[in-house]
């Protein structure tokens, strides 16, 4: 919402700039919210940033943004479910 004021405020003084200054905007939101957000909760829910980032996706297809808030830790629940048997490890059937 602040970025829309500052872009009016840029764009009374220099179009140019205010162009530039969107340009930029949009590029850093998609680094952050692709590339270092997915990192950051990844290496906190033990997954790699490909699958916070496609849970995410897809959380936010099905349910909207409750989907997204949820998808992560949904698919990390059901990694650790689904990967960690410790009673089957130990004797020997996996």
């Amino acid at each position: 919402m602040c970025a829309i004021v500052f872009a009016f405020m840029i764009l009374t003084v220099n179009p140019f700039k205010a162009f530039v200054f969107i340009i930029f905007l949009l590029i850093l939101q998609q680094v952050e919210g692709n590339m270092i957000y997915s990192r950051v909760v990844g290496s906190k829910i033990n997954l790699p940033a490909i699958w916070v980032l496609a849970s995410i996706t897809i959380g936010g297809n099905l349910a909207s943004p409750i989907g997204m808030l949820l998808a992560a830790s949904a698919y990390a629940l059901l990694h650790e479910a689904t990967n960690n048997k410790p009673s089957l490890q130990n004797h020997n059937y996996l």
